[in-house]
């Protein structure tokens, strides 16, 4: 190749990215000239509505929480005497139910994860289908309570006489 030959080849290839780089910035303008032209007052205010509905949903699980705690604190003020009360479907969920007369209550199906139920006088009580995962029920009395379907976890803390039964009924289905 001839220094000729060879210099026309590397202005070619000067020219060729030179022309690629121009036609990249005569993009980029363009796009950014669209961009400024068209009219945003829309997007600002679907913006501003988007914000303000997740506010409102916030302010919503806040007062929902809110009204949550409440009523497990005027569960508490009443000094828990609670003989024979229809809690069906109870959200009790981390209610301080400690040493509670719930003697014949009716706590079908409702949710007790995480409730504090020490000592509590459940005797008689339903709690078929109740949700007693994490529930505290150490020195509680389940004499004649239903306890079918309920849900449990290992982190339910049982009056130990149960808890022994528990195991030992666990122990005979994975010994079979």
């Amino acid at each position: 190749m001839t220094d000729t030959a060879a210099r026309d080849a590397a202005y070619l290839t000067a020219a060729r990215a030179a022309s690629t780089a121009a036609e990249r910035r005569l993009a980029t303008a363009i796009t950014a000239r669209e961009i400024s032209e068209r009219d945003l007052s829309n997007l600002s205010v679907s913006l501003d509505d988007a914000i303000a509905s997740m506010a409102a949903a916030r302010d919503a699980v806040v007062a929902a929480r809110d009204e949550h705690a409440a009523a497990v604190a005027r569960i508490k003020e009443l000094e828990a005497d609670l003989r024979g009360a229809d809690l069906r479907e109870a959200d009790l969920s981390g209610a301080d139910l400690r040493e509670a007369d719930l003697r014949e209550a009716d706590l079908s199906g409702a949710d007790l994860r995480g409730a504090n139920l020490r000592g509590a006088d459940l005797s008689g009580a339903d709690l078929s289908g109740a949700d007693l995962r994490e529930a505290d029920l150490r020195w509680a009395d389940l004499y004649g309570a239903n306890l079918s379907g309920s849900r449990v976890s290992p982190r339910t803390d049982w009056p130990a006489i149960l808890g022994m039964v528990v195991d030992a009924q666990a122990a005979a289905k994975g010994g079979s």
